[in-house]
């Protein structure tokens, strides 16, 4: 046999019968000549085929359409049918395919003259109902049936431990490098030998006899201004000796307290960075 047809026995539809339902069939040629096929049925009310006939190359398949119309009312289950196709098919010597609109005509002729090269396959029609889906979910269902629960991971028949999704830590609480640790050890570190050398310097700054201070303070000044009258010999002004007026801080010692003062702000910004 030339042509193979899937499936070979049966074509089913599946139930309601009052709906359009859709079927397909393969015509497989086996052959080494191209074939000719047309397509029947006992029912042509009912059913229409497309295509129904056609040309099938060498090595090559064609697939066809089953329709079914759908029926006003559904029959009972016990309802017999007797529904068929038949399938026939011709070796054709032509080589080029023929136009759609002479494949008619040559069938015309094909079953008057050479009805003996006719090769008949029968395909009979199967209804088999359609299996039953789970009924929809009436409202009272949806308000008592519980929401699904998450899973919990119990460490004993008496702890279970629950999973918070963990959040990942903003800028300002992430914990500080080890870099920026050792950086500011180490700016700790020189603020604190400075500290220590400026203690010392205070130290020796307030033990030191104040009249010694104030007569060196005197000295210097009286230079000063004695250097500035000899080098300005045109002013006629005479020039009183100034003293200077002793204060409870010397200058060094405000330029250390100022010192300390801007290491430790730069300690509090290192550690608040």
């Amino acid at each position: 046999m030339s042509l193979r047809i899937y499936p070979s026995d049966f074509v089913h539809f599946e139930r309601p019968l009052t709906r359009l339902i859709e079927q397909e069939i393969s015509l497989e040629n086996v052959d080494k000549q191209p074939l000719l096929f047309k397509v029947k049925t006992t029912s042509p009310k009912y059913f229409w085929v497309r295509p129904n006939v056609g040309y099938i190359k060498p090595l090559s398949t064609a697939k066809v359409k089953l329709f079914r119309q759908p029926m006003k009312e559904e029959p009972a289950l016990d309802t017999q049918f007797d529904d068929k196709f038949l399938i026939l098919s011709i070796p054709c010597g032509s080589e080029k395919p023929p136009l759609p609109e002479d494949l008619l005509k040559m069938w015309s002729t094909i079953e008057k003259t050479e009805k003996g090269r006719i090769s008949r396959n029968k395909i009979r029609c199967s209804y088999v109902q359609s299996p039953p889906q789970p009924p929809p979910a009436t409202p009272v269902q949806q308000a008592t049936t519980p929401p699904p629960q998450p899973p919990n991971y119990a460490i004993s028949q008496s702890t279970t431990v629950h999973h918070k999704p963990q959040q990942s830590p903003s800028p300002d609480e992430a914990p500080p490098s080890s870099s920026v640790i050792a950086e500011t050890s180490h700016q700790l570190a020189e603020i604190q030998r400075m500290l220590d050398s400026y203690r010392q310097d205070i130290s020796e700054l307030r033990h030191r006899d104040p009249e010694v201070d104030r007569e060196r303070r005197e000295e210097g000044t009286e230079a000063w201004v004695k250097d500035t009258v000899a080098t300005q010999p045109q002013m006629r002004t005479p020039v009183k000796k100034i003293h200077v007026q002793q204060t409870g801080y010397s200058i060094r010692e405000i330029v250390l307290v100022a010192v300390i003062a801007f290491a430790l702000g730069c300690l509090l910004f290192a550690l608040h960075k």
